[in-house]
């Protein structure tokens, strides 16, 4: 076995500092291993479903614990490479794998392209003072794999996430890896005016559209032609919010 600590069992206790560095290279899924749900890349309570199929969440997890601390709140910083982080309540491992358990906070890209799009989970309270916690960590998709540290705090993080703002839609790219040409589905709580724009990682502007959001959902094709391979960011920009995922052409 590559990582101890790819066994929930043997989860690395984290210390109220930096910790690491880590690694997930070749770490694997343990049988019945949870997740959580897939919905929004950037809250608090989800995970990205980077592919757009609901499948391959999981690929290369490691686990930790920790105690919480007399103040009864924590955060979480995960920087180093392109990951998504969980935060699990339960009584004992045995108890995750049987699914008994509360997810009390997730995350996928709490940073922007300047960070790798590291996640981080920035505020979580009411916690147990000397209760046993348990710290899930993935490549984001199931399928990066990279080095990172864990800066465990017993206080909630100064820094707002670059992209919390009112959820009043959230969408998805399908497919995703793809060669250019792809398609955004939104659903939104509102129908308003919208501009929908691609970029590289140096914030050049590839592409742009205007259109008006209707409630529900929609689909929207996007065909960005001939396109280098590499990670790009779609940005969906109403009146009051803007959300922003990641897309990979092959």
């Amino acid at each position: 076995e590559v990582h101890l600590n790819d066994s929930i069992r043997n989860a690395i206790p984290l210390n109220y500092e930096e910790n690491g560095p880590f690694i997930n290279f070749s770490a694997s899924i343990e049988e019945n291993e949870p997740h959580p749900p897939l919905e929004d890349c950037n809250t608090q309570t989800d995970w990205c479903d980077e592919f757009g199929t609901g499948e391959d969440v999981l690929g290369n997890s490691v686990w930790f614990t920790f105690q919480a601390p007399a103040s009864g709140t924590v955060s979480i910083d995960s920087r180093g490479f392109d990951n998504q982080i969980a935060l699990y309540d339960a009584l004992s491992f045995e108890n995750i794998l049987s699914g008994n358990y509360s997810i009390l906070a997730a995350n996928d890209d709490y940073y922007g392209s300047e960070e790798n799009f590291a996640a981080s989970i920035r505020n979580v309270g009411n916690l147990v003072e000397g209760k046993t916690y348990w710290v899930q960590l993935d490549g984001s998709g199931g399928n990066s794999e990279g080095s990172f540290y864990l800066t465990l705090n017993d206080f909630a993080l100064a820094k707002p996430s670059l992209f919390n703002t009112k959820k009043t839609f959230g969408f998805k790219v399908f497919p995703n890896p793809n060669p250019g040409s792809f398609t955004i589905q939104i659903d939104s709580k509102l129908e308003e005016d919208t501009m929908l724009e691609v970029f590289n990682l140096n914030g050049q502007l590839l592409h742009s559209n205007a259109f008006t959001l209707q409630r529900g959902k929609q689909n929207l094709p996007v065909h960005l032609g001939k396109i280098s391979s590499g990670i790009y960011l779609v940005r969906i920009t109403t009146s009051g919010q803007t959300s922003i995922q990641k897309v990979i052409i092959e």
